[in-house]
């Protein structure tokens, strides 16, 4: 009688471990994703391959892997008519982008878990799927992970680019090229990321803006943007940045100590950044 009852713990207890073993194997699976249209939420880790096109709001809940030679294209367009507004501050009071109808109609991609996006040779590109892409098209990346990297990639005609938001101290955004972004190029939102190297060429806002946090911003190109970087928080370290054709070359608020050296700027005429019938002016006397 005591051997049928020990055997009977032993299979339950071998049915709870295979049970737990399943479920690890399900929670850590990656599923292979090439070639499709996305929108929505998607749970589980999954790697991109091909052309993805993204016809509404995406949010990955689990980790994801762009192979080399991957395309995501944003149509202009948000089939799930989610988003959040963007309050008034005084400087984009009339913009309608900042206004729910824009982010209810424009796409965006979430990554709770973490993104690894490594091209080469720019192959990984984020673009509109217009014919004829202007500012705004699609929204931006957001990075809510840290370890996150992203490397090598074409990030362009969006109005955010690359948000990094949240704790994260070992993300990494890297030899990217970012162009034609309505707001900032590079988004820090309480958080600390490493930026190098990346090439960021007209934005209506700024080419990298500073929420808050400890980033490490080195070796970065900003051209034709209304400012080079912006400092509303934080304590980053800047140095060794260009900043060509700009309204100014780094703005903080007044009390914000940076910690910069080695930066190179030259200042801009007369531009503009227009979605719509609505635009950013840079008028330099």
């Amino acid at each position: 009688m005591q051997s049928r009852f020990v055997f009977f713990i032993i299979t339950i207890l071998f049915f709870f471990t295979a049970c737990s073993d399943l479920k690890n194997i399900e929670e850590n699976k990656t599923n292979l994703i090439s070639n499709v249209s996305l929108s929505g939420e998607y749970f589980g880790n999954q790697t991109w391959s091909g052309n993805i096109i993204i016809t509404g709001d995406v949010t990955m809940h689990g980790d994801l892997k762009i192979l080399p030679g991957t395309r995501i294209y944003f149509l202009v367009s948000d089939d799930t008519r989610s988003g959040q507004e963007v309050g008034a501050d005084g400087f984009n009071d009339n913009d309608p982008t900042r206004l729910l109808e824009y982010t209810k109609s424009h796409s965006e991609l979430t990554i709770k878990g973490k993104l690894t996006a490594i091209g080469e040779d720019y192959n990984i590109i984020f673009t509109s799927k217009s014919k004829v892409p202007k500012f705004a098209d699609w929204v931006g990346i957001k990075v809510e992970h840290d370890n996150s990297i992203i490397e090598n990639c074409i990030v362009e005609w969006s109005r955010n680019g690359i948000v990094i938001k949240g704790n994260q101290s070992s993300t990494l955004v890297k030899n990217n090229i970012i162009n034609n972004t309505f707001w900032g190029g590079i988004n820090i939102d309480d958080s600390s990321p490493k930026i190098y190297n990346n090439i960021i060429n007209e934005a209506g806002h700024e080419g990298i803006d500073v929420q808050a946090g400890y980033p490490d911003i080195r070796h970065n190109h900003i051209t034709n943007s209304k400012t080079g970087i912006v400092v509303l928080g934080g304590l980053p370290t800047i140095i060794n940045n260009t900043m060509l054709r700009v309204g100014k070359g780094i703005h903080s608020l007044e009390g914000i100590k940076i910690n910069k050296s080695g930066n190179i700027f030259s200042f801009a005429i007369n531009k503009n950044w227009t979605y719509e019938n609505f635009s950013y002016y840079l008028h330099t006397i």
